[in-house]
């Protein structure tokens, strides 16, 4: 399955929002998270929701205050936060799930662990050009936190 941070008919799309400020429809579609660093967007997560606006601000909520019990794929944000900007970008469409569940057999995520037996957030972080020195630098900068 081809890896989605090399997939740039995803990278290229213009309507990529910062997370923090996306201002996201109460509506039923697809997401993606990525990071945008020296103006390329590496696509790192994907998924679906009935409320798009509802679960885009979990995402945000995480991404601004960590607990104990945080999920792999708030990690890997926290990581690139300290490294670019996170963003996001969505589509409506009233089959959420169906359109989840093609295009994660079709691309590989490197935040999505269900579908890829496992994370892959160095991978994903070095996509976008963050060296092994730079992931580990963001690693020490976010365990200050």
């Amino acid at each position: 399955m081809p890896l989605a941070e090399g997939e740039p008919s995803l990278a290229g799309k213009p309507d990529w929002q910062p997370l923090l400020s996306a201002s996201v429809p109460h509506s039923s579609g697809v997401y993606w998270i990525g990071l945008r660093r020296d103006g390329k967007v590496v696509p790192l997560y994907h998924g679906q929701a009935s409320h798009l606006d509802e679960r885009v601000a979990d995402h945000r909520r995480a991404l601004e205050g960590r607990g104990p019990d945080t999920p792999g794929v708030y990690w890997g944000l926290f990581l690139a936060a300290q490294v670019g900007a996170v963003v996001v970008r969505w589509e409506e469409t009233v089959e959420p799930k169906e359109a989840e569940a093609r295009e994660l057999s079709s691309r590989n995520y490197a935040f999505n662990c269900n579908a890829n037996g496992g994370y892959r957030i160095k991978a994903g972080l070095q996509a976008v050009g963050i060296s092994p020195a730079e992931v580990q630098e963001a690693w020490a900068k976010l365990a200050k936190l």
